[in-house]
Parts: structure tokens; C-alpha cells; sequence
């Protein structure tokens, strides 16, 4: 189908009209005609103004064009629809943010998109970024160990959290949390070097050559030291 074909409109199935519709505005996307793309889910929305995606969709795209006071007043419509259109409170937040605007709202707009998506990690990031560039160190450490708990396997999250417990000199958090990422991490050389580098910082020159030793070696990366730091109360 050519690029320029028209979605054409099904009165009985809107939301089929509206896919449709999407469709071709994401293939004009593609191609880098974003007014184009626009137009389509524009359509959309006219086709099936109740379904969240064709307006998710057009905002998306309005941000896109620069159109900032377009793509806002959608979003701000669609995050009041229910709990399941994170995606959209996600996005306004991330507009809110990325344009300079208040720190309070965007943080109010992440913490509603951790609501909406439940155990969905990005919304919990952000928002622990923007905490951190904030100087609320504890707060974003306590967002990034929600996301370590409902996603322990994420390597960008426990990378994060370790080094934000760095920071407040947790160094039992951190320890724990950098050993992870040597471990599951997909940069064996870098993650190793960088539990080294933390044990040399703590003054545990030793457990710092033994993981350097790892480097290269033919064992497995999770042969690591004891660990160095029992955990302490106040780190929890």
C-alpha cells in the first residue's frame, strides 16, 4: 500500500478505522513525514475519540513537530482517563521535564505514572533521575530499589542504584549492588573494574585486587570476594 493511501472510514468499528489510520501515520513517520503522520492520527482520534491510543499517538507525534501546547492539552486529557494510561502521564511527565518546566509537577506526573504502571520500571528511572539531579539522593534511592524489586534482573536499575548508594555512602547497598552488575552485568571488563575501583575507594585494597584478578581470567565473573560490608540499619 502507498504511503499516501488514506485510511477509510468503518462507522460499525472505529477502533479498526483509527488502527488503520495509525498505521499509515506510522509508516509516514517512518519516512520522515511528520506532518503527514500527524494528519493520520489526527484521523485517528476523529475515528475513535474515546480509545486513549489514536490521542496517545497524535501527542506523540505533536511533540515531534515542536507542538508542546498541543501535544500537553491531549496528554493532560488522557491521563485522567484510568490507571491502565501510564504511558501517557509518562509522556506528559517526560514533556514537562525535557521543556524545563516545574520540578514539582514532574515529579507529581512521574509519581502518577508509578501508580498507573504498577510494576512498570521506566516511570520509577525518571523519576529517580530527576530526584537525584534534584539533590534528594534518599528519595531516589528509595525509588530505584522499588525498581530493583519489581525488576531485579535490570542491570541499568541496579547500576544506578549502586552508584546513588555510592553517593550517600551506603556502602552496603552499594557493594551489593555493584557485585550484581559485575555478575549479570554485558561488560564483564567494565563492571569488574568498577566494583575494583569502589573497593579501592572503601579501602579494601585487597578485595580490589582479587576482583581485578577476575579480569581476563578464565573463571566465572561471580567468583567474587566476600562481601566486604555487612548490611547496616540505617541503609535499609
Amino acid at each position: 500500500m502507498s504511503l499516501c493511501v488514506e485510511a477509510v472510514a468503518q462507522p460499525h468499528d472505529p477502533i479498526a478505522s483509527a488502527k488503520a489510520a495509525i498505521e499509515i501515520g506510522d509508516r509516514f513517520m517512518g519516512a520522515g513525514r511528520v506532518a503527514n503522520a500527524c494528519t493520520q492520527y489526527e484521523l485517528a482520534v476523529a475515528f475513535a475519540s474515546e480509545w486513549w491510543y489514536a490521542g496517545y499517538k497524535k501527542a506523540l507525534c505533536d511533540m515531534a513537530l515542536g507542538d508542546e501546547a498541543d501535544a500537553i492539552y491531549l496528554l493532560n486529557g488522557l491521563s485522567s482517563r484510568g490507571r491502565e494510561l501510564y504511558a501517557p502521564v509518562l509522556a506528559l511527565a517526560r514533556l514537562v521535564r525535557t521543556k524545563g518546566g516545574d520540578e514539582t509537577e514532574a515529579n507529581r506526573l512521574y509519581e502518577t505514572a508509578m501508580a498507573a504502571g504498577g510494576g512498570a520500571v521506566a516511570p520509577m528511572v525518571e523519576l529517580a533521575d530527576l530526584l537525584a539531579d534534584s539533590g534528594l539522593l534518599g528519595e531516589a534511592e528509595l525509588v530505584l530499589k522499588r525498581a530493583a524489586y519489581y525488576s531485579p534482573g535490570n542491570v541499568a536499575v541496579r547500576s544506578r542504584l549502586a552508584r546513588i548508594a555510592d553517593r550517600l555512602d551506603h556502602v552496603s547497598v552499594a557493594e551489593g549492588e555493584y557485585r550484581v552488575v559485575a555478575v549479570q552485568g554485558v561488560n564483564p571488563r567494565r563492571d569488574l573494574a568498577q566494583l575494583a575501583r569502589f573497593y579501592q575507594r572503601r579501602g579494601k585494597p585487597q578485595a580490589a585486587q582479587a576482583v581485578m584478578r577476575r579480569i581476563g581470567a578464565a573463571g566465572s565473573a561471580d567468583e567474587l570476594p566476600e562481601v566486604q560490608f555487612p548490611p547496616q540499619d540505617d541503609e535499609n
